[in-house]
């Protein structure tokens, strides 16, 4: 998505055009950013799943009138109603735990066929010596994201300590350094709760960043409570 600036600076994703088209950018005109890296496809030339669902669907599947999701069925019999089939998937496999909504994705992936199987270019996910190489720029900090982009809000405890504690610690094993700047998922008011609240502050976690229609909210925890600061486009 855009990047929401926030005074000099942005935050942005982990796609691997954030290092090869938009740091020379930000380089050249001096501007820090602020970077948040999902671990599971670092190193991989495959999608993050939200990009490979749009592609699955809108791209593949040829010739198919509909589709079976959660039990639901959704039509594709054109390009339109694919853009909308994709949106109602994305909220179903959002609110899923990580197993289920690949489960899903696994019976979408074979509807899909040949034709939604090739990962695009554009959206590929950075490279560990590229993580590297921005974290040792003065002008970006680098930041968690969880393993698989899931919804926190949506996972059992358990399951959200895996996802966090797994993505801090396997960044900073690439930058060789402690982070403490995370950023939900989707960052909607339901992507995180008190739990999530908990174990970042049990990973010394001070500042989380959270997206809410035009503003951006950074919590900072203080003496173990929140203090939210709102900044608007």
């Amino acid at each position: 998505g855009e990047p929401m600036c926030v005074g000099n600076d942005a935050t942005l994703e982990f796609a691997r055009d954030v290092f090869t088209e938009v740091f020379p950018i930000m380089r050249e005109m001096n501007v820090p950013f602020t970077i948040f890296i999902s671990t599971l496809r670092i190193n991989s030339e495959e999608e993050d799943w939200c990009n490979e669902l749009s592609r699955l669907i809108i791209e593949g599947g040829f010739g198919k009138k509909d589709i079976i999701v959660d039990g639901h069925v959704l039509d594709t019999s054109s390009h339109e109603n694919r853009m909308k089939t994709n949106s109602a998937v994305f909220w179903m496999l959002k609110k899923m735990n990580v197993s289920n909504r690949e489960e899903e994705l696994n019976k979408i992936r074979e509807w899909s066929g040949d034709n939604g199987k090739k990962p695009r270019k554009e959206y590929r996910m950075l490279r560990s010596e590229q993580i590297k190489e921005l974290s040792l720029s003065p002008l970006v900090t680098i930041g968690f994201h969880t393993v698989n982009h899931p919804s926190l809000g949506c996972l059992s405890e358990e399951e959200q300590r895996y996802e966090l504690e797994r993505s801090k610690t396997e960044i900073e094993g690439i930058i060789g350094r402690k982070i403490t700047v995370f950023a939900y998922p989707f960052g909607g008011a339901k992507d995180y709760n008190s739990k999530t609240i908990e174990i970042l502050d049990s990973l010394e976690v001070t500042v989380n960043f959270i997206l809410i229609t035009s503003y951006l909210i950074i919590n900072i925890l203080i003496n173990n409570s929140i203090l939210s600061i709102y900044y608007f486009n």
